[in-house]
């Protein structure tokens, strides 16, 4: 996991091989990520956080519906537009 930082803004990359531990180990650090945040009187805005998913046309085809990404039990959105996929 490779962590960004600049201003008010947190970029997080992420990489793995298979779809669903990707998933699970990123749900794993969001809530490590989220109590760091916590514990420095900071706070993760949940509706302006998004997720995406890169990887080849096959890899995106096989991106599953569930399980997703989720901060206090609230749901991530997936950015889907190419144009625009990062993290916020």
């Amino acid at each position: 996991m490779s962590i960004l930082s600049f201003a008010n803004d947190t970029t997080v990359y992420m990489s793995l091989q298979n779809l669903n531990e990707l998933y699970n180990t990123a749900n794993q650090e969001l809530v490590k990520l989220n109590d760091w945040f916590c514990a420095n009187k900071l706070a993760l805005n949940v509706k302006k956080t998004k997720y995406a998913v890169f990887g080849t046309q096959h890899q995106s085809n096989q991106i599953p519906n569930e399980p997703t990404l989720s901060i206090n039990n609230l749901k991530l959105t997936q950015n889907l537009q190419p144009s625009s996929r990062r993290f916020c």
